[in-house]
Parts: C-alpha cells; sequence; structure tokens
C-alpha cells in the first residue's frame, strides 16, 4: 500500500524538532510494516514565506507592515502598537541568536534530508485539487496541523484531508494527546 503522510516538515513558522522525529518514527514504522510511506512536500494554506534560518528578517518585515498601517480609531491604534511590540521583541530576539539558530536550522534540516522521505512534487492546496498525488491512502502525521495558525485561521484543505484528489480514499487522521479548547475560569465558591 502507497500511504501519503501530511505533516507539518518543511513549511512552518518555528522549528518544531518533535514533530520530525515523531513523524520519522511514524514513517519508519510504516515502512517495517511492508508499506510505501512517503510524505507530501505540502505547503499550507497558512505558509507566507517564514525564512526558518533567518526568521529576524521576517519579523522585521512584519514590524515594518504593521507601523505602516493607518489606525482609525484609538482601539485600533492601541491593537497596532501591541503588534508592532511584539514583532520588535520577536525580531531583536531571533538578532540575538542569529548564528546559533542557522546552526541549529542546518541541523535540523540535515535531520529532514537525511531521514524522511518526500515527494519531489511540492503541494499545496490548489494542487491537490486537480492533481492526484498517486497514494491510496492518507495519514495526517501530527495534530500540531489543526491549531490555530496567525490571528484569522484558516481553513486548510490539505490538512483537513478534503482535497478532490483523495476522494474515495481511505484518510486517517489522530491527535497524539488531548488538548483543550476551551479555558475555564473557577469563582469562589
Amino acid at each position: 500500500m502507497k500511504i501519503g503522510l501530511i505533516g507539518i516538515n518543511r513549511y512552518a513558522a518555528f522549528l518544531n524538532f518533535a514533530c520530525n522525529l515523531h513523524a520519522y518514527a511514524f514513517q519508519q514504522y510504516l515502512k517495517n510494516q511492508g508499506h510505501d510511506a512517503i510524505f507530501l512536500d505540502y505547503k499550507p494554506i497558512h505558509y507566507d514565506g517564514h525564512n526558518l534560518r533567518e526568521p529576524a528578517k521576517y519579523a522585521e518585515s512584519k514590524y515594518r507592515s504593521i507601523i505602516s498601517e493607518t489606525a482609525n480609531s484609538p482601539a485600533a491604534d492601541k491593537a497596532r502598537s501591541a503588534a508592532a511590540r511584539r514583532w520588535a521583541e520577536l525580531a531583536m530576539g531571533y538578532r540575538a541568536l542569529a548564528e546559533e539558530r542557522k546552526i541549529r536550522y542546518d541541523k535540523f534540516e540535515a535531520f529532514v534530508a537525511d531521514n524522511l522521505d518526500f515527494t519531489t512534487e511540492k503541494y499545496d492546496p490548489d494542487l491537490l485539487e486537480v492533481q492526484d498525488p498517486g497514494m491510496d491512502c492518507y495519514i495526517c502525521v501530527t495534530d500540531v496541523i489543526w491549531q490555530p495558525m496567525g490571528p484569522t485561521p484558516a481553513f486548510d484543505r490539505g490538512f483537513m484531508l478534503g482535497s478532490k484528489t483523495f476522494e474515495g480514499k481511505p484518510k486517517i487522521a489522530y491527535g497524539s494527546e488531548p488538548r483543550r479548547t476551551t479555558r475555564f475560569q473557577t469563582g469562589d465558591r
């Protein structure tokens, strides 16, 4: 059986070593069970070119974009200032660790290149609507893909296994741990 695996291996906004270790272990397990398991080189809808090796540049461009916006009310100005402050702090943090980050990223990418098997074709949600990767089954390999990305989460057909080319094929998704989606506040009793 040819199994297409979908995860966040290459197109994330953070270095997630655990996801790639989990992905490697799962891919090896499937191969040891006699399956042909390969990761779709899949770029999710929310990915906007974040450079994981040098993220300071991305954070700085976000900061510049935010401060150039015009606020039309005191509340909007306050929100813009708060967002600009967060991006500035993030950019400064990334700059402080720039060389160490490059070393970590290169090790991260070397692990991925040496241990995970990917399709040669690079997919995105639109391509999966028209081009079948040719798998018999699809599995989402991590529950991180369902976490809200950014201030306005978007429905990603690939991560939800809802693309046209997946129709009629077995699809499996799982979460490795339970997550709370709401917070409960307790008052005095």
